[in-house]
């Protein structure tokens, strides 16, 4: 998250909620509200500015009005005054009356507050050129240098971030947010030790900044090591210092999911707990929805996504934007990726839907009044607590019916969230009590979409005779100590076994040294491990002609990693860990009939994994017909998935009419 500094978001002086340009704020006072205040300009203007900065804003405005009303081109008075609209929130308003300041006396300040407000409404382009002639006024002026880092960061120029963060920093080695922003953008670019040692020179200068707790723990994170302590510590100390910051809440939730010490029932609870603290205060904004009743007419599907890109997520869910019927459904995507990110993907999904709408810059107010605008009838959430997703639009309720599905499918704990869309082996029947949502049952809990073919399938490569290769293509993060030595107890099971393991934190020398310790320690020889870094999606796909067996970590287990591999004909062994993120790929392997490679324990999973290893007959007779098995299923066929998911659709619909026709009699 870049931090911007815009000032503090301060009400209206006179206790009202309303806007800036709405309120008492905007308008000239009597001349008997008027303090006894100097007369010399100078000197007002000091009091003022002094009133201000101490939070007095009711009587700055006093004397700002009062410099305006014997001077009315007095150029600071008035740009002041715009900067105390922004401080409320009322951009245009602040825009206005910063624009005609500069009209009379432009100052680099006056520019660099004129770049603040176009900032906030989207405005990215404008907002640089202002930045830039603040710079131009006042080149050793290091806030304008940091926010026009974040417009660089914003637009994908990430080197030229880096280096405005850099002169921020340098200039003001004070600035907190200049350390905070150039270790986001270091952290972009991969360079999370870098990142991690901008984070923490921040918090030496302002132990309780939250951001910088935040940072601490998104690079620790981003290094592989979601579970090391320190980041749920960090992040539970950005809550402590500002319970409202909706991103430390999240990431909290995402690697609470990744910790082995907590239960679906804890698990659900913080969900409930960041939808009192973020989504609960937004239900007042809600307003009665005025879409037409009609039980069989087409109806508006909205999907709100971060991820419309060449993304693990898309390939869960594309095929509701591309396949769906176009006579019953009309499709809204609304992107929330950065402009930077657009890919092929993109503008494919961009192509096949009805309508496409990048709000990326949007604030939540604009969207939600956007998506009822649009007549939305059922709002889809695909990014639930992962980067970029909008619960908070969510909570606004700006449609009748909204779902949660497929992108991070583990329930939002949100009171404003309708349905959960899973299968019975990710919320078996019995716990269906723990969910706000209604639980409503799919085929299975995903699909898999690709746009691309993939290559054919490999022989078992045990079968050459250098032994049984077990494989994971997953993530670090989601390896845990429990699982290496599990590992390492089946490559002691299974003597002349190798393990691959491929993950993009493989690249870090560190990363694949520390692994290679690990395994030494417990007796197994470096040339028993393939560690493998980083590709392109068929090299990635490549890898799984390397690997007879694939083993799932827990507690979070592999989700398009599993489909992929079980695609290229490479089964895997799972353990069905009791909440949602470990049991995903017994959820796959129980709709292609492959339950005997389900453990419901560590002990088993060891034991089913040297038991497989040694039957490389069945093991071949798998791998040939497991691609057919795959595509033959709901799985892999997408328009099975797609029909299942529209009739769940409509009788989500058909509910809500007869609802409505249910109230309208009761009114009568």
């Amino acid at each position: 998250m870049i931090k911007t500094e815009t000032g503090r978001n301060h009400p209206c002086p006179c206790g009202s909620r309303r806007k800036f340009k709405h309120c008492c704020a905007a308008k000239a006072p009597a001349r008997s509200a008027v303090p006894a205040i100097p007369t010399d300009p100078h000197a007002l203007m000091q009091a003022a500015m002094d009133l201000h900065r101490h939070s007095r804003l009711s009587e700055a405005i006093t004397i700002y009005q009062h410099i305006l009303q014997a001077q009315p081109d007095h150029a600071e008075a008035t740009h002041m005054l715009g900067v105390m609209a922004q401080q409320e929130g009322d951009h245009a308003m602040g825009i206005e009356l910063i624009t005609r300041a500069i009209a009379r006396q432009p100052t680099a300040e006056m520019h660099y507050n004129l770049g603040v407000g176009l900032q906030a409404q989207g405005d990215l382009e404008s907002a640089a050129r202002h930045y830039n002639i603040a710079l131009e006024l006042n080149p050793g002026y290091g806030l304008a240098w940091s926010n026009l880092g974040a417009v660089f960061q914003h637009l994908g120029f990430q080197d030229a971030a880096v280096e405005s963060y850099v002169r921020a920093r340098d200039l003001q080695p004070e600035l907190v947010s200049a350390h905070c922003n150039l270790g986001v953008a270091l952290n972009l670019r991969g360079r999370q030790q870098e990142a991690l040692a901008c984070f923490r020179m921040a918090l030496t200068i302002e132990p309780a900044d939250a951001q910088s707790h935040f940072g601490v723990g998104v690079s620790l994170q981003a290094q592989g090591g979601a579970h090391n302590p320190e980041i749920l510590k960090n992040f539970n100390q950005a809550l402590r210092h500002k319970p409202a910051h909706i991103a430390a809440h999240c990431n909290l939730i995402f690697v609470m999911d990744m910790d082995p010490q907590f239960d679906t029932q804890a698990l659900q609870a913080e969900r409930r707990r960041w939808d009192a603290v973020h989504g609960a205060p937004l239900a007042a904004k809600q307003l009665p929805h005025r879409n037409e009743p009609s039980p069989q007419r087409r109806l508006r599907i909205g999907y709100v996504s971060a991820d419309f890109r060449e993304h693990s997520a898309s390939k869960v869910f594309g095929a509701m934007l591309t396949g769906y019927q176009r006579d019953q459904f009309e499709v809204f995507a609304y992107s929330n990726l950065p402009v930077f990110s657009k890919d092929d993907q993109s503008r494919s999904f961009a192509t096949a839907v009805d309508h496409w709408s990048d709000i990326s810059t949007l604030a939540d107010d604009v969207l939600v009044a956007k998506i009822r605008q649009d007549g939305i009838d059922i709002l889809v959430d695909l990014s639930g607590y992962t980067a970029g997703g909008r619960l908070t639009v969510f909570a606004q309720r700006p449609a009748p019916i909204q779902v949660t599905a497929w992108g991070y499918a583990t329930s939002t704990g949100l009171q404003c969230m309708d349905v959960f869309f899973a299968d019975p082996v990710m919320v078996p029947p019995r716990e269906k009590p723990l969910y706000t949502e209604e639980i409503r049952y799919l085929p299975n809990v995903v699909s898999y979409y690709s746009r691309k073919a993939f290559p054919a399938l490999s022989p078992l490569p045990a079968l050459r005779g250098t032994g049984i290769t077990f494989g994971s293509v997953n993530r670090l993060s989601k390896v845990t100590d429990r699982v290496w030595d599990t590992w390492i107890e089946i490559l002691h099971a299974v003597p002349d076994s190798k393990l691959l393991v491929k993950a993009i934190e493989m690249d870090s020398v560190t990363n694949s040294d520390n692994v290679r310790a690990k395994f030494r320690q417990a007796g197994i020889d470096a040339e028993r491990l393939i560690l493998l870094g980083g590709s392109d999606w068929l090299t990635h796909l490549g890898t799984f002609s390397q690997i007879d067996i694939c083993l799932d970590p827990f507690p979070h287990g592999g989700g398009v990693t599993t489909l992929e591999g079980l695609k290229m004909g490479v089964p895997v062994v799972s353990l069905n860990w009791p909440t949602l993120v470990g049991r995903l790929s017994a959820s796959i392997l129980t709709t292609l009939g492959l339950t005997d490679w389900i453990a419901d324990s560590r002990e088993a999973y060891v034991r089913l994994a040297a038991d497989k290893a040694r039957d490389l007959a069945a093991l071949s007779q798998v791998r040939a017909s497991l691609r057919e098995r795959f595509d033959s299923s709901v799985i892999g066929d997408n328009a099975a998935y797609v029909a299942a998911v529209e009739a769940e659709y409509r009788q989500l619909w058909l509910r809500w009419c007869h609802q409505q026709a249910t109230d309208a009699t009761l009114k009568g």
